[in-house]
């Protein structure tokens, strides 16, 4: 199975609740650096463009995290905050024996936090 394959595959196990103000569904799970770097995207700020809301990497910061981590010397015990833009119920979050389901089907999970940390791991 190749790398497109097995993202578009891709199913994790979440446990969810509901947003307050909309009732969108929020997800919790647990995905791989590999999984990770396939899915995400990093919505970079462009002033000139109005898009994006993430200020530039900083390549010092990620490349101390990297070598921290390659080192033994970090553990990265917080979570990255992703935002899937297009959801879609019934096809994005499924119900399958008594367990639910993130299925991106393509979909590009953008960071909210976690840049530096989601850089560093991909």
């Amino acid at each position: 199975m190749n790398q497109a394959t097995a993202t578009a595959a891709t199913e994790i196990p979440v446990t969810t609740t509901e947003t307050h103000r909309k009732k969108t569904p929020m997800a919790l799970g647990v995905i791989t650096a590999g999984v990770l770097a396939d899915l995400c995207l990093v919505p970079r700020r462009d002033t000139r463009k109005k898009t994006g809301y993430q200020r530039e990497v900083s390549p010092t910061r990620v490349n101390r995290l990297m070598r921290d981590l390659t080192e033994g010397r970090v553990d990265l015990p917080t979570a990255v905050l992703l935002n899937l833009r297009a959801y879609k119920q019934g096809v994005h979050l499924v119900a399958r024996d008594d367990r639910e389901f993130f299925c991106p089907n393509g979909e590009k999970l953008h960071v909210v936090d976690g840049q530096h940390r989601v850089i560093a791991l991909t």
